[in-house]
Formats: structure tokens, C-alpha cells, sequence
């Protein structure tokens, strides 16, 4: 059901324009935009000379649509008006829009209507005065920031491109970049998880198309595992490698200075702390997925580590392995629970791990028990801890132990079920070891907030819902913590040890713009000037055009063979 895909599937490099001229006539893929004609829009001869802000730039697309642009949003919008570090040039503000001066002077359609010359006049000698913009970019923008001027128009506003713009930038912001694969997200069973997506790390960092596809499991079914990060070096001697530790060796291990590791540190352009040698891979790995670790408040580093080999009194209750760990959700303690992405490696034993779907268990509370779902929704639940995990030194400490550690507070009031706008599942913030007291709860309303509460705890345990995964040594698991629960199950062979980092929502939702505008750039041959500040929707909409037929591509011989050929490096691009 979730295998990942074949990698001829995968590495397949079709430009849409080579396909459409194809003599043999195959189904072709969507064509890309053309401009059929452009005109300035007449205006009231008694406003007189009319600025930018009265103009309005009727363009018509090959597709029979009809849209009136703004002249000054063209005009501000032009990468001209930005520097080499994609800031803008100047600081001046927009009066300067509100100008007589500034006023698009002609439009020219080029070629077959692949581009159209964009002439403005401006107050400044300095402003850039032409630029070639490519109908692509213009039918991107289109549904979303112009006027619709006739029927086509209309519906291709309303149609899923203008809805996604709707969702991402009026109603539901904070979805930001990870929002358009977000949309796609549907609710699983345990019973309907029988192929978990796995990915090879060399693959993902070297294909843009299958780092995307990674990006998008953490989306839909909510995780993944993935193969061949590199493991340290767990011979006798090396650093991990040892038998039982003592708190010293732990603290030695984890803060790590310079002089003790075995191989220098990883370090990276004067911003990055020494890496402990023996996390030193993990971290790069997460770093190259997603981007740097979330920073911790007092450990030494951005990673963390649980072994069998640690003192069980060691780092608290979580990193007790004797100990079972009910279905939780990570960072529940922490304000808005950033910990968007965990990102977990088996270094060391065999094991199994427990996941849930946690749209699945929202849609069935909602469905068999609306008013425990209504408290469950609303009410907050205080997460929290008096943090002292930790020693001066950064490293896992003796809770019990009066030595000296790092403190710091730690207090999040909101729902267990947290909502988006449009009534979906945002986040789950679950886990009964960090849940303090109920305080938040109306006195009246507290029995039925209890049983609600004891409801919910019960379905996140539901073997209908609890899937039981194997964990080789080595694999790395990345799951969506908003969405998925997850649980200890069984420890198979010790010694086992884990290393694990989190990332923001805001990081994941950044490095699949990045990868989506890459992706555009090579196969759509789109200079970087007109993918630097798209809209989500706008970005959405291009990179849709990248995606080959893989009903006739996968029927067809030839289409087969097209679909493994890499095009030419010299292929014309758009400037």
C-alpha cells in the first residue's frame, strides 16, 4: 500500500515540451502556458495620465483564459527590483507605485507566446525598466492575485489552484510550505499498514524528486523509515562500544569535547558546536534531510541518545528501556510543541516500535462520541516538567543525585486535539507522563472531562489503530509527531541504543519549497529569478507540470524509454 516507488519511476526526467512535439502523438503531458495576448486596459479620460495602481493588464492565456493583473503588482513584483541575495533593492517602500511616474508603458508577446516583454517607466533612473516574463510565472500567479475576465477565468479562480491559495494564505497560514502535500492526507488503520514506506538515504540526498517523495511520506501516511545513513563505530574501543557505563562515560560520550573524541569533530563554517564524534553521522544526515536539529535548552548538543548500557536512574523515565511507553506524542511539554519531525536511528539492537495514525483516532472519537471529542478539542491539557535531565556539562545526569545540573521550566496549556480553521486534525499534544494538572478544566465539567480524557487514552491503545513495526538495527525512523503516536513495544536484542533530533514544522515546510523550486528550475528550465518568492499555491501549480502521465508512460514501450532518457544540459531556459 505505501511501498515506495520503483526507481525508474522515480529518476524519470520528461520535459513537457519535448513530449508534446513527439511525432508519435502520445498522450502528452500537461502543456505549459502560453500567452495569446496582452493589452493595457483603456482607461477614464478624466483621471488623466493613470499610475500603475489604475492600470490593469488584460492577458490571455492559451487556454482561452482571461486575467486582469494589476499594473503595479507586476511592476513591484518583477526581479528586477531585487539583488543577487533575493532582498529587494530598495527600502523605499511602495509610493512609490502611487507615482505618475511609474505606469507600464507596452507589452510584448515573444515567440509562440512562451514569454512576454513587460516595459515600465519609473521616477528612478536606476529601476529596471524591461523585463521578459515568462507566461508560465504570470498563469501560476493568475488564479490567485488577478481579476478573472471572462468564464474560464472564473472557474480556473475557484478550481483546486485557487482553493489551495485559499487554504494557505487566508485561512490556514500556519500550514505554510508543507501545506499543498498536507491537503492530500487521508486517515489509516493498523491493519491497512502492511507495506511501510522505506527510503534509501543515498537516493533521497541525490534525487530531488525522491527527497520530495520522503517529504511527502512524512506528510501521507505520516512516516517513514529510511536505510543506509551510516552507523559510528561500534567495534570494541571505539566510542559506543563500551559495556555498562557509568554516569562519567555517559557524560564523556555525550558532551564529548574536542580533545577526547577519536576522530575530530564535525564542525561547519564557524556556526555549528563540536558533534560528538559518535552522533556526528546522525546529525549530518538529519541536517542534509531537513535541516539543523532543534537546540535544546541545556544538552550539550542537538541530538539526544537512550542506550541500555546508561544507569536506568539516568535521563528520567523516558530513557528507562526496562520501562513501557504508553502512545504519545513527543515535545508535548514544550510551547507549541516544535518538535514538528522526529528523527530516530537505531544504532544499536533489535527491536519493534509502535505507531498509530493519529487522524484516524481523532475521526473515530469525533464520530462515536462528539462531546468527549467537543471537551477533548477545546479544554487544555497543562504538560510540564521542572527540567533538570541535565548536567552542567550538558550530558544525562542521576536524577536522584545532588550533583549539579542545568534547570529550566517547562509549561504548555492547550488541547489534546488541536484543530485547523477547516476542522482537520492540526496537532495531537498527548502524553499522560508530562500531563501535570488539570487546571484548565470548569469545575461543572470536570467528571465527563475525565471520562472524555480516559476515552481517548483508551482508543490510542486500540490494537485497531496500533501498528507493531519491526526495527533493525541501523534504520532510522522519521515520523510527523503532529500527527502520529507513537510507543515502546519490544526490545529484541541489547544492547540497543537510539540516537534522535527534531525539526520544526517551519524547516520541513522550507526545504520542500526548496526541493519543489529545484525541481521546476531543472525540468521546466526556469531561471531561479521567477521561482524566488512564489506563493505556495503559485509553486504548487508549476511543479504539477513537472509530473509525467504515469498511466501512459507506464503502458508504453516508448513512452518507457522517453521516461529514462535524461534531456540535454543545453536546453534553452528561460531567463
Amino acid at each position: 500500500m505505501f511501498a515506495s516507488k520503483r526507481p525508474s519511476e522515480l529518476n524519470a526526467r520528461i520535459l513537457p515540451s519535448k513530449i508534446q512535439s513527439s511525432a508519435d502523438k502520445l498522450p502528452s503531458l500537461p502543456k505549459l502556458p502560453t500567452v495569446t495576448s496582452a493589452t493595457i486596459a483603456s482607461c477614464d479620460p478624466s483621471v488623466g495620465a493613470p499610475c500603475a495602481l489604475d492600470q490593469t493588464v488584460q492577458i490571455m492565456f492559451g487556454d482561452g483564459c482571461e486575467f486582469g493583473f494589476n499594473g503595479a503588482w507586476l511592476i513591484d513584483s518583477m526581479p528586477e527590483r531585487r539583488t543577487v541575495d533575493t532582498y529587494r533593492s530598495s527600502a523605499e517602500g511602495v509610493s512609490y507605485l502611487a507615482l505618475q511616474s511609474t505606469a507600464v508603458v507596452s507589452l510584448t508577446v515573444i515567440g509562440a507566446g512562451e514569454s512576454m516583454v513587460l516595459t515600465w517607466s519609473s521616477a528612478n533612473p536606476d529601476d529596471a525598466s524591461t523585463s521578459t516574463v515568462p507566461a508560465l510565472w504570470l498563469c501560476s500567479w493568475a488564479p490567485s492575485v488577478a481579476q478573472p475576465l471572462n468564464t474560464a477565468a472564473l472557474t480556473a479562480a475557484v478550481n483546486e489552484h485557487g482553493n489551495l491559495q485559499h487554504v494557505l494564505a487566508g485561512v490556514e497560514p500556519a500550514r505554510a510550505g508543507f501545506g499543498p502535500v498536507e491537503l492530500a492526507q487521508k486517515p489509516w488503520l493498523a491493519a491497512e499498514m502492511t507495506e511501510p514506506p522505506v527510503f534509501q538515504y543515498e537516493e533521497i540526498i541525490s534525487n530531488e524528486r525522491v527527497h520530495l517523495d520522503f517529504l511527502a511520506a512524512l506528510a501521507q501516511p505520516g512516516f517513514a523509515f529510511i536505510d543506509g545513513i551510516p552507523l559510528p563505530d561500534l567495534t570494541p574501543g571505539a566510542i559506543g562500544a563500551e559495556g555498562a557505563m557509568t554516569i562519567d562515560e555517559v557524560s564523556f560520550r555525550d558532551s564529548c569535547l574536542p580533545q577526547a573524541c577519536p576522530s575530530p569533530p564535525l564542525t561547519t563554517a564557524l556556526t555549528d558546536p563540536p558533534v560528538c564524534a559518535f552522533a556526528a553521522l546522525h546529525e549530518q544526515a538529519a541536517k542534509r534531510l531537513i535541516g539543523r536539529c532543534i537546540p535544546h535548552n541545556s544538552r550539550a548538543h542537538d541530538h539526544w541518545h537512550m542506550t541500555t548500557k546508561m544507569d536506568p536512574k539516568v535521563g528520567g523515565r523516558d530513557y528507562d528501556f526496562k520501562k513501557t511507553l504508553a502512545m504519545h506524542t513527543d515535545h508535548s511539554h514544550y510551547s507549541g510543541s516544535p518538535g514538528f519531525v522526529a528523527f530516530m536511528q537505531q544504532v544499536e539492537g533489535v527491536s519493534t516500535t509502535k505507531l498509530a495514525d493519529g487522524m484516524a483516532i481523532v475521526d473515530e472519537f469525533r464520530r462515536t462520541m462528539p462531546e468527549a471529542f467537543e471537551l477533548l478539542s477545546t479544554v487544555p491539557v497543562s504538560h510540564g516538567m521542572r527540567h533538570r535531565l541535565y548536567s552542567d556539562a550538558g550530558a544525562p545526569r542521576d536524577v536522584q543525585s545532588a550533583s549539579a545540573f542545568r534547570e529550566f521550566e517547562l509549561s504548555h496549556d492547550v488541547p489534546v486535539i488541536n484543530l485547523w480553521k477547516s476542522g482537520g486534525l492540526q496537532k495531537l499534544v498527548h502524553s499522560e507522563t508530562k500531563r501535570t494538572i488539570l487546571s484548565s478544566v470548569p469545575p461543572k465539567q470536570y467528571k465527563e472531562f475525565v471520562l472524555a480524557y480516559d476515552a481517548f487514552c483508551r482508543l490510542a491503545e486500540d490494537p485497531k489503530f496500533v501498528v507493531e513495526i519491526p526495527w533493525p538495527q541501523g534504520r532510522t525512523l522519521a515520523f510527523n509527531n503532529h500527527r502520529m503516536l507513537h510507543g515502546r513495544a519490544n526490545i529484541l536484542t541489547t544492547p540497543r541504543t537510539l540516537h534522535g533530533c527534531y525539526h520544526t514544522r517551519a524547516q520541513c515546510g522550507h526545504k520542500y519549497r526548496l526541493l519543489k523550486m529545484r525541481l521546476v528550475e531543472k525540468q521546466l528550465h526556469l531561471n531561479e529569478r521567477w521561482t524566488t518568492h512564489l506563493s505556495d499555491a503559485a509553486l504548487h501549480t508549476m511543479a504539477a507540470l513537472t509530473e509525467p502521465s504515469q498511466a501512459w508512460l507506464c503502458s508504453s514501450d516508448h513512452g518507457r524509454e522517453l521516461a529514462n532518457v535524461e534531456h540535454e544540459d543545453d536546453a534553452p531556459e528561460v531567463a
